[in-house]
């Protein structure tokens, strides 16, 4: 047992039957409740954050959101490649396999909500070269301006990410890039930095039973999920029965039918790696956007989704309305284009129908759209780097 570890415990004691906590720190007894306990738990690992050795050079990147994860080993990707070091500040709950598939050494430090504010009150990361705020926007009570959230803003350089492009101008002085696509947003060019490395993933070959999967929330405001419903039936009746649809996020399939849940895989909300693992299985990736649906306006103008992300990453051709297509440069060279949302499941068949060749071409020209981003991202986010050291 270490030292620290001698000084700072948790213990339980016994008294009329009764357990009672406490903390036992230099042999002088500290009894606690319930709630106390993340907070203590979370103490000890911010004396690890503070006490320990950091590597000139190196950048820190910080997550406070119970989203966006997926944009993170992007960003390690790409600052690793300017010579960086990275480590992690991570909220524990919604990290877990989130590096499965990279093979470097991560230096994470996993915290919960309870401390993440009063962290940033104790310590300076005044031997970090940069901190990187992967959300400029916490949404944990209500969207809340990060620099609201924390106050206590670290002294050395800081990028946030905005993921919502409407909100860029709301904090001027801070340095902010944003995952928007450059060719259709020229204006915002310079600040594109988008993300799409998860590491050493497997680019796999078409299934012979097509496997579409869509990933995120299952909420009319982020998935149409009746069109889906409504394009498997329509392929049910044609004599189609050679896919499946597998579903991975938080939220229930409540009206899907009996007759056409067999061809279903709800996985709901499971770990990175097993995500990973469910992309590399799949065929086409399903945004389930649609103009029709006024809460997916934010895709066209103001935001983008975690989703095309995948696209890139794991060379998964996806299946889009033309609208968001256009937007987003997916076009019948990388991806499957409908123009109706009643004209879904034709794209589907034609999904199924589409044989290997054909498919590995799809492949091909979404990895040259992944490098030119690439190449994009890395040239923006050094000259924002080296800007902000010269001020």
């Amino acid at each position: 047992m270490s030292s620290s570890n001698k000084i700072f415990l948790l213990k339980n004691e016994y008294k009329n039957g009764l357990k009672h906590k406490y903390v036992s720190i230099f042999g002088h007894k500290f009894y606690i409740t319930n709630l106390m306990i993340p907070r203590y738990i979370d103490f000890i690992k911010f004396l690890g954050l503070k006490f320990h050795k950091v590597k000139k050079n190196t950048v820190l990147i910080v997550e406070a959101n119970t989203c966006h994860y997926e944009t993170i080993p992007g960003y390690y990707k790409y600052l690793s490649d300017l010579g960086y070091n990275v480590e992690f500040l991570l909220n524990e709950a919604f990290c877990d396999g989130l590096f499965s598939k990279i093979q470097n050494k991560i230096k994470l430090f996993k915290i919960s909500n309870y401390t993440l504010v009063d962290i940033f009150k104790f310590f300076d990361f005044k031997d970090y070269e940069l901190v990187v705020f992967n959300s400029k926007l916490i949404y944990q009570n209500g969207p809340t301006d990060i620099n609201t959230f924390i106050k206590t803003m670290p002294k050395c350089n800081r990028i946030f990410v905005q993921h919502h492009i409407n909100r860029i101008s709301e904090v001027a002085a801070d340095t902010q890039i944003i995952l928007a696509n450059p060719d259709k947003l020229p204006e915002l060019e310079n600040k594109v930095v988008n993300p799409h490395y998860f590491g050493e993933v497997n680019i796999t070959s078409k299934n012979q039973v097509t496997n579409f999967i869509t990933i995120g929330a299952l909420e009319p405001e982020r998935r149409n999920i009746q069109i889906l419903i409504k394009a498997v039936k329509k392929m049910l009746e044609r004599g189609i029965k050679n896919f499946k649809v597998t579903i991975i996020g938080r939220g229930k399939v409540e009206t899907l039918p009996e007759d056409i849940r067999e061809f279903f895989e709800i996985k709901g909300r499971i770990k990175y790696d097993k995500m990973f693992a469910e992309l590399e299985k799949a065929d086409f990736i399903l945004p389930l956007l649609s103009p029709e649906n006024s809460e997916h306006e934010r895709y066209k103008h103001n935001g983008t989704t975690g989703t095309f992300q995948l696209v890139y990453g794991f060379l998964k051709p996806c299946i889009i309305y033309k609208e968001f297509a256009d937007i987003y440069d997916f076009n019948e060279k990388n991806s499957l284009i409908y123009d109706k949302d009643e004209n879904f499941d034709i794209a589907m068949e034609k999904a199924i129908n589409i044989n290997n060749e054909n498919y590995k071409q799809l492949q091909d020209n979404i990895k040259l759209k992944a490098q030119k981003l690439e190449e994009t991202s890395l040239h923006n986010l050094e000259n924002i780097i080296k800007t902000l050291k010269n001020n």
